[in-house]
Parts: structure tokens; sequence; C-alpha cells
């Protein structure tokens, strides 16, 4: 994966369905591999901003929520709702917001 191609936004979220996906595996193996793409991911977003990615929502590089049409506000770390920031607003998809 060229991650020198990936936008702020893009290079985040694989950032952060790999940390999610590391966490779910088991076994020896794959997370090792797993943790390389990680890493390597996370020394890009260092490299382009100075911040590790986990900081990124909090400086403001990339946005760290969304309003819906009904006025809930979704983090951008749930799941279920994968969104771009000029997409239109959406019906509620994702369990965590729908039990607020």
């Amino acid at each position: 994966m060229d991650l020198a191609a990936l936008d702020d936004e893009q290079l985040l979220r694989e950032f952060e369905q790999k940390v999610e996906l590391h966490k779910t595996l088991v076994g020896t193996l794959y997370p090792n591999i797993l943790m390389e793409e990680i890493e390597a991911i996370g020394q890009e977003c260092i490299r382009r901003h100075s911040y590790h990615p986990n900081y990124w929502r909090e400086h403001g590089i990339v946005p760290s929520s969304w309003t819906d049409e009904h006025g809930l506000t979704h983090a951008w770390r749930h799941w279920v709702v994968t969104r771009k920031p000029d997409d239109p607003t959406r019906m509620v998809t994702c369990l965590e917001c729908i039990s607020k």
C-alpha cells in the first residue's frame, strides 16, 4: 500500500481499522504482521503532521465528529458509520449512537 497516496482522512481510517482488527486477532503470526503495518502508518502520520494518529482528531487535522439529520452527533470512530465530510446527512445506522 502506498501510504503517501492516501489523504489524511484515509490514512487515519486505515490506522484505526488496523488497530481495531489487531485487537480482535488471536494467535501470533497475523498480529505481528499487522503491527508492522500499524507502525508504518503511524510513522507516515507523524512525518506528515508531527502527531501520532491517536491525536489527529484532537488537533483538528481530521474532523472528530459529524451531526446527522436528527441532530445526533456521531464520533468518526463508530464502526458501522462510514461517511465523508461532503456526504449528505443520513439516518442513524450506528447502534452506539442509537443507544444515546
